[in-house]
């Protein structure tokens, strides 16, 4: 169940009206790596690693586009530590891998271990061996947002001691997961689930149902390997399954952008115009750009680039003073009055509009279909963090679910 908030309360999770749905960070990889240390305010903000060893942690997630996670055993017990380079655990979840991996790999020297392991190949890295159960990472960043330390601690003890597991490690103390106006705030690994805005009760109901293989509706703020919409539209399908008797499982769902038969054709019409194919209308916009003009632009370009790359900016400044780009300006002009005339550019009508403000989302499962129509609406009071004036926000809403016939029927 949810928690009962207190709008009263300085804590920003206890005034927040914001929906849950869609409100999570995306990303497939995921790294929890063991650090029971201070974590500072950013775990890579040098405070924890110091400047070098942060600054290269970082330079390994950008080449694996990998996100990271510091975790600690809950309670007392997560802040003994024989010292900052002594031997740690980490788990390396793949939330977009079908179906989604958890690995566990042993790190002798620590942190600093992480730079040596290789994954490029998530689901097979090398010394690391296969997790065949969920991993939940609930957030106790008190530096990060006191919320987290209120919210968090307790939640994280109390769900340690009944589903910690035989090795303990099922349920871990976190680092910031993003949203800690949610708080208690968690990550279910290796699908990528958040959860928030629930008490000790309505999370011992999600990890039962997880236990059981059923995707918890109730506090899911959605799945970070969909865009917001995305984790809206899946929540809302779960939902309606849940409320006829037939939960969908972890994961069972995936969504994909969807476009209206009406709206695609008038896309086609826009494209290359009325009985004209779009590679004719191509063909005839670059015939009506003078190619001496497309010329001239193509060697100025050239020359801005290579002058910016070269730090001759007060040279540049000068030149673009003097009109020296000038052709360069006219080529853009010409290029879109030349595809506004041959029907190459998207109309701005009214049905676009509504596409934009209402945008649909197929939501598959083995066999079955819905559409789900978003709206954006807005959500007030939003307080990002404690300490925070209150704000307004915008949130996508699923206003309409319906199922999907096939042609086929």
């Amino acid at each position: 169940m949810p928690t009962t908030r207190n709008p009263r309360s300085g804590l920003c999770s206890d005034i927040t009206r914001e929906p849950l749905p869609g409100t999570v960070k995306t990303g497939r990889l995921i790294v929890a790596v063991e650090y029971p240390h201070g974590w500072g305010r950013d775990i890579l903000d040098g405070d924890a690693l110091g400047k070098d060893l942060a600054g290269q942690v970082k330079r390994w997630l950008k080449k694996y586009r990998a996100q990271l996670q510091f975790i600690r055993r809950p309670g007392r017990a997560g802040q003994v530590s024989a010292g900052e380079d002594s031997a740690a655990v980490a788990f390396i979840a793949d939330a977009g891998a079908t179906p989604p991996t958890l690995e566990r790999l042993e790190l002798p020297g620590g942190v600093r271990d992480l730079l040596e392991v290789d994954l490029s190949a998530p689901g097979a890295v090398p010394g690391a061996m296969r997790v065949d159960h969920p991993l939940l990472l609930v957030c106790t960043h008190g530096k990060r947002d006191q919320c987290c330390a209120v919210k968090g601690r307790p939640m994280a003890a109390a769900l340690a001691e009944r589903y910690g597991g035989d090795t303990g490690e099922n349920v871990w103390e976190s680092s910031h997961t993003k949203g800690h106006r949610f708080a208690p705030s968690m990550i279910l690994l290796p699908h990528n689930y958040s959860f928030g805005d629930l008490d000790v009760p309505g999370a011992s109901a999600m990890m039962e149902a997880v236990a059981d293989g059923r995707l918890p509706v109730t506090g899911n703020r959605g799945r970070g390997t969909f865009d917001s919409p995305g984790q809206v539209a899946e929540l809302a399908v779960a939902a309606l399954l849940e409320s006829q008797g037939e939960p969908p499982a972890l994961g069972e769902l995936t969504v994909e952008k969807y476009t209206a038969p009406e709206e695609t054709a008038a896309l086609s019409r826009n494209a290359g115009g009325a009985g004209v194919s779009s590679a004719e209308a191509y063909a005839a916009f670059s015939d009506a750009v003078d190619p001496a003009l497309r010329r001239r632009a193509g060697e100025l370009m050239t020359q801005r680039i290579e002058m910016k790359a070269t730090g001759r900016y007060s040279e540049l400044k000068e030149l673009h003073r003097s009109g020296h780009f000038d052709a360069v300006r006219d080529y853009e002009r010409a290029v879109k009055d030349a595809a506004t005339a041959h029907g190459l550019g998207r109309r701005k009508d009214k049905k676009d509009k509504h596409a934009r403000r209402n945008p649909m989302v197929r939501v598959w499962r083995a066999g079955e279909s819905w559409i789900v129509t978003l709206e954006s609406q807005t959500c007030h009071p939003v307080v990002s963090s404690c300490g925070d004036r209150p704000k307004d926000g915008r949130s996508w809403v699923a206003v309409d679910v319906r199922a999907e016939v096939s042609s086929a029927a």
